[in-house]
Parts: C-alpha cells; sequence; structure tokens
C-alpha cells in the first residue's frame, strides 16, 4: 500500500509539474514579445508560476543575440548530458537576466531594487505566488511545491536541451546546419 501512495504521489508530481509547463511556458514565451504591457504582464505572471519570472529578460536579450554559441546558457555543448544541463542552464540564465536589468536601472540612475524595476516586481510576484499556494495548501504543501518546480524545470530544461542541441555557431555568424545528432538519433527507427 504504501508503495502504491509513493507511485500515486510520483505520478502526481509529474502531471502537475508536465501541465505546468506546458499551460505556463508556451503562453509566457508568446506574450513576452509583444510590445502591449498588459502582454507582458501576463507573460510575467506566467513565468512567476514557474519560478522563473525574468526569464524573458535573458531569453530576449541573451539567448536571442548568442544562440548556438558558447556564450549562451540555452544551447548545450555537443556530448553534455541534459541532466548536467538543466540546472546550470537556468541558474546563469537567472544571474544574466539580474545583469541586464541591473545595467538597464544604472542606466536610468535607479538602484537594482528600485520599486518599479523588474528584480523588485520579481521577488513580489514569486512572494503573492508562495504565499497564496500555502494559503490555500498548508504549510505541508511546501515540499510539494518545490517539487513541482524543480520537476518542471527539468522539463523546461529538456525542451532547450533538444531545441539547441548541436547547434552551433561562432558569434556574428549564421547558425551552421546542425548535423546528424542526438535529434535525428531520437527520430531515426532502426
Amino acid at each position: 500500500m504504501h508503495a502504491l501512495l509513493q507511485a500515486t504521489a510520483s505520478s502526481l508530481l509529474g502531471s502537475v509539474a508536465f501541465l505546468t509547463i506546458l499551460g505556463a511556458l508556451l503562453a509566457a514565451h508568446e506574450l513576452s514579445y509583444r510590445k502591449n504591457r498588459m502582454a507582458q504582464l501576463c507573460a510575467r505572471i506566467y513565468s512567476t508560476i514557474l519560478g522563473l519570472p525574468m526569464h524573458d529578460i535573458y531569453h530576449i536579450h541573451g539567448h536571442h543575440i548568442e544562440v548556438g554559441t558558447v556564450q549562451d546558457h540555452d544551447t548545450p555543448r555537443r556530448g553534455q548530458t541534459i541532466y548536467s544541463f538543466v540546472y546550470p542552464s537556468l541558474y546563469k540564465s537567472l544571474r544574466t537576466a539580474v545583469g541586464i536589468e541591473r545595467a538597464r536601472l544604472a542606466k536610468l540612475r535607479h538602484r537594482i531594487l528600485w520599486w518599479r524595476g523588474r528584480i523588485f516586481e520579481s521577488f513580489w510576484m514569486l512572494t503573492a505566488w508562495f504565499s497564496g499556494f500555502i494559503y490555500f495548501a498548508g504549510l505541508r504543501g511546501i515540499p510539494y511545491f518545490f517539487m513541482i518546480w524543480l520537476l518542471a524545470w527539468l522539463i523546461f530544461g529538456g525542451f532547450n536541451y533538444t531545441q539547441h542541441y548541436d547547434l552551433i555557431r561562432k558569434p556574428g555568424t549564421a547558425i551552421a546546419p546542425r548535423p546528424p545528432g542526438i535529434i535525428a538519433r531520437l527520430l531515426v527507427v532502426p
């Protein structure tokens, strides 16, 4: 009986994490490109559900510029495993996003925790999301909250991994045609 409960809990966590990614990631990604302030706010809310409210900063101002190069945190190196890629990639992306936002605020002569800055906003959005979750789930829900985030980040990183594996580019050049790599090997049936 205990093993059945563990399997059920694991399946439930995996399902919730996967559905969280499917529901929030795609919407956040598309809305983050809009010039409309309401659409961008919705993108940040969806990203907050994933625990990544500043990821759009890195995605647009870092990844799009550096895709396929060694400077891009969303492009795995050839031979790198998904498990060694996912969490360092997200950490480096967050660190870069904070640096981009810090530079933007410095240019406007504001402190890093300016009340209208993205770092301040992200802190309060994450606090509100976590508080709302705890209000409805109770303190016993805290481990599940973080396990869902960890699984969701693994799934999100898996998407990045498969989309960008084997992309090779020198800065300032076009992306070279993708050599037969992991994607081709996964799709070819022997």
